[in-house]
C-alpha cells in the first residue's frame, strides 16, 4: 500500500530544558520548556491560493507531579501548554494574501501506571 503523506509539516530548530526535583518524601516535580524561535511550513502539493505559514514561532511547556505507590505502581498528574504564532501567505509574487494566527492549547492528564 502506498504511504499516506501529509500535505505539509512545520520545520525549525528547537531548543529545550528539562529538570526534576524531589519535593516531599517520594513526591517528584518535573518540568520542561521547548522553544522553536524560527520555523516555516514545508509544503508538498497545495492548491493555488492556499495560505501557508511563511514564519512560525512555537513554545511548549510541561509540568508533572509523580508519586511512587505500592505494588510497582506510580500516580502522576501532568499539565501541558503549547503556543504557536504563524504569519501566513499564499506566496503570490504580486498582491499576496496574508494573515496571522495564534493558537494555544492546555491539557491536564492524570493516571496510575506500572513501573518495573
Amino acid at each position: 500500500a502506498p504511504a499516506i503523506r501529509s500535505p505539509s509539516s512545520i520545520a525549525g530548530a528547537t531548543v529545550g530544558l528539562e529538570g526534576a526535583v524531589p519535593l516531599y518524601r517520594r513526591l517528584v516535580l518535573s518540568a520542561s520548556v521547548d522553544v522553536m524561535p524560527a520555523g516555516a511550513q514545508k509544503l508538498n502539493k497545495l492548491p493555488a491560493g492556499t495560505l501557508y505559514a511563511s514564519t512560525v514561532q512555537q513554545a511548549w511547556a510541561r509540568a508533572s507531579l509523580s508519586l511512587p505507590l505500592p505494588l510497582h505502581l506510580i500516580g502522576a498528574v501532568c499539565y501541558r501548554f503549547s503556543m504557536l504564532s504563524a504569519d501566513l501567505s499564499d506566496g503570490a509574487a504580486t498582491m499576496p494574501k496574508t494573515a496571522s494566527r495564534t493558537d494555544q492549547s492546555h491539557v491536564i492528564t492524570a493516571g496510575v501506571g506500572m513501573t518495573w
